[in-house]
């Protein structure tokens, strides 16, 4: 997302999702409320100069109003979750903070951020990223984790309290995820540019000054050996 860090977007699913738990939002301002969110942990997780600018996310984004309303909107969610009773943003675990501990057990980095992958889809449904983050972490590594890693997954279930029945129904939610995002069909319509009858003529038109500044035809005789003064190359 954006080119950034994955704890970003972890960080920013989270956040708008205890932002939302406290304050009840409509439906048109979600977008809003996402993107100031994740400018929020973009600030929380990268350096200053990779910080993308409001302007940018509101175009890319298309969350609607001006980059001045989504720095409105970061200042509210910063105000209502920064309660002395609730732990700070920066202090929230995600998923992705429990299967970076199950890194070393991966056969494989590119395993690895398959299984990152794998998460990214899984915090854009409601229906999985419902479960706990240890239930979902595990749920998702064990489908990389050879058999011989079993006994270290068992002692990560009881480290962690999490039962059998819990990872038998998050992987279930997490095939069907899995599935529709495979399956999903591409967008029945093709992009189309459309130009305005003024944008079509001022195409078509050459202005003024690409005219003025449009040079004679060369003639192809030119070079021909009659018309060519062999003395005026060496003058």
């Amino acid at each position: 997302f954006y080119n950034l860090a994955p704890e970003c977007f972890a960080h920013a699913v989270n956040i708008s999702d205890r932002f939302i738990m406290k304050i009840k939002v409509k439906p048109k301002y979600m977008a809003c409320v996402a993107t100031a969110a994740y400018l929020i942990a973009c600030k929380m997780i990268e350096d200053p100069e990779d910080w993308p600018s409001p302007e940018k996310l509101v175009s890319v984004a298309r969350c609607g109003g001006s980059p001045s309303d989504l720095e409105r909107m970061e200042g509210i969610i910063r105000t209502k979750l920064g309660d002395p009773i609730v732990p700070p943003m920066e202090l929230a675990v995600t998923p992705l903070h429990f299967l970076q501990l199950l890194q070393p057990l991966f056969p494989s980095a590119k395993s690895y951020q398959r299984a990152i992958g794998d998460l990214e889809i899984c915090l854009c449904s409601v229906a999985v990223y419902s479960f706990r983050p240890a239930v979902l972490a595990l749920c998702i590594a064990g489908r990389y984790l050879d058999d011989c890693d079993s006994a270290a997954i068992a002692f990560m279930k009881k480290r962690l309290e999490v039962s059998d029945s819990d990872l038998s129904v998050c992987s279930a939610h997490l095939e069907v995820e899995s599935r529709r995002v495979q399956n999903r069909s591409p967008a029945p319509r093709t992009l189309v540019w459309q130009l305005s009858r003024r944008t079509i003529s001022n195409l078509q038109k050459p202005s003024a000054a690409a005219q003025a500044s449009l040079l004679d035809p060369i003639r192809e005789d030119w070079l021909e050996e009659d018309n060519l003064d062999i003395g005026r190359l060496f003058d």
